[in-house]
């Protein structure tokens, strides 16, 4: 397992410090036989009989102090335990090992959120990582995809319908780094080959439910930012309001936990969100809708691939 653990923490690019934080928890938990069986006895459960969220929430609670460490840090260790398994079930299931490196950099992109948020090595979503080793959920390029039902009523737009319940392909947006729209029109090819074989010769629904998609965002969002261009991809249907801006900590790390007047600004990013709930503006959720053929969105007018 240790050699395992220093492979993949190289592979994902875990800062030094962090991989030695992790290699030391492991051979304390290696060390202690009632520990290490607990541990891994839960890892079993996880993959076999299934454990639920609040079990495993109370796992790390309880055995973080008796590994004389965070529960964020034992999160993250017992996830790349985690990774060690998943990694054969690619290779059984023939998956390509390039999409198991992509999706299970999500494990570096929370660890640098821990660190960022909290200046902790771990992570503090661990209710997150259950769909991605079930196999339900994979980074194809810069996003991630799952299959879910369309939970909206039906949808009807350029001669294309997707009813309610139909499956469709739920997006995330890891924070791996830019968002340049070459990236997202690779990220949506790759998605359509990937699910070719489900999608039986018709464009693959790509749906979205984020804060980047409230409608409000392209009113004070820089005219630069790609993430504009994001947006732009999505016939968003439906959005909901918030009274506080509760992702504020996506945009402003650590400092986002604060009052917005205390929030430090580096960014033009951060300095128009900052204004923007200064002045009473609005922040929430939207639901976008993206029909992708394999070349263009043909649910939005002008939108190809080049």
């Amino acid at each position: 397992m240790e050699l395992f653990l220093k492979r993949f923490m190289q592979e994902q690019n875990f800062p030094e410090d962090a991989g030695e934080c992790f290699l030391s928890l492991h051979k304390c938990i290696e060390k202690d036989k009632d520990l290490n069986d607990y541990v891994f006895s839960t890892v079993d459960r996880f993959y076999g009989s299934g454990i639920s969220l609040n079990e495993l929430d109370g796992f790390f609670k309880t055995c973080a102090p008796q590994a004389g460490t965070h529960e964020y840090t034992l999160a993250m260790l017992f996830f790349m335990y985690c990774a060690k398994v998943l990694e054969k079930k690619y290779l059984q299931k023939g998956i390509d090992r390039k999409i198991y490196l992509d999706t299970m950099n999500d494990l570096k992109c929370k660890l640098m959120e821990c660190r960022e948020v909290y200046g902790i090595n771990g992570t503090f979503v661990a209710h997150w990582y259950p769909q991605f080793f079930t196999l339900e959920r994979f980074a194809l390029g810069r996003l991630q995809y799952e299959r879910i039902p369309f939970p909206k009523e039906d949808y009807s737009k350029n001669g294309y319908t997707v009813q309610k319940g139909s499956i469709v392909y739920n997006c995330h947006i890891p924070s791996s780094g830019s968002l340049t729209e070459e990236m997202l029109f690779e990220s949506y090819k790759k998605a359509y080959e990937f699910y070719k074989y489900d999608l039986g010769g018709n464009p693959i629904v790509i749906v979205c439910h984020s804060w980047l998609l409230f409608p409000e965002n392209v009113n004070f969002f820089p005219k630069h930012s790609n993430i504009l261009k994001f947006i732009s991809h999505f016939d968003i249907i439906a959005h909901d309001t918030h009274d506080s801006f509760s992702e504020a900590w996506r945009v402003f790390g650590r400092n986002g936990l604060l009052p917005p007047e205390e929030w430090k600004t580096e960014t033009s990013l951060q300095r128009a969100f900052k204004q923007h709930v200064l002045s009473n503006g609005k922040t929430g959720n939207g639901f976008g809708v993206l029909i992708f053929d394999g070349k263009n969105i043909v649910n939005r007018t002008g939108l190809n691939s080049h």
